[in-house]
């Protein structure tokens, strides 16, 4: 609870000492944020929650990060590349997780593409 309620701190004090404000469609949404980085540099760099989800993403292991930025969907790390289930961070959790499959017929690669991107870098050895 602190956590998120610092990082709400951390949000609204940009826009008292910025020209940092929340994006018309993509302010608030990981996956937005990621969009709209690929489509829009500058209005990622002047939208306001993506300079703190910066700060949570960079601050917070990934199970922290995804507990307390849940309200802004599933984690995100490129376009195209959304993990699709909640606990992804948890099922991964630093494991190799390429050519292993979901209960549902996915690769964990495919349903929880950002959760193994974040493994992939940890572990260079876990490679598709």
């Amino acid at each position: 609870m602190e956590e998120e309620v610092g990082l709400t701190v951390y949000h609204e004090i940009q826009h008292m000492t910025s020209a940092v404000y929340d994006h018309p469609t993509k302010a608030y949404a990981k996956k937005g944020m990621v969009e709209l980085a690929v489509e829009d540099p500058v209005g990622a760099r002047l939208n306001s929650a993506s300079y703190t989800m910066y700060i949570a993403d960079t601050g917070m292991n990934k199970d922290t990060f995804t507990k307390f930025t849940r309200t802004s969907g599933p984690n995100s790390r490129a376009v195209g590349c959304t993990d699709k289930y909640g606990n992804c961070p948890k099922v991964v959790n630093k494991k190799c997780c390429y050519k292993k499959m979901l209960g549902d017929g996915l690769l964990f690669s495919q349903g929880c593409c950002a959760s193994c991107g974040h493994a992939a870098d940890l572990n260079p050895k876990c490679t598709d």
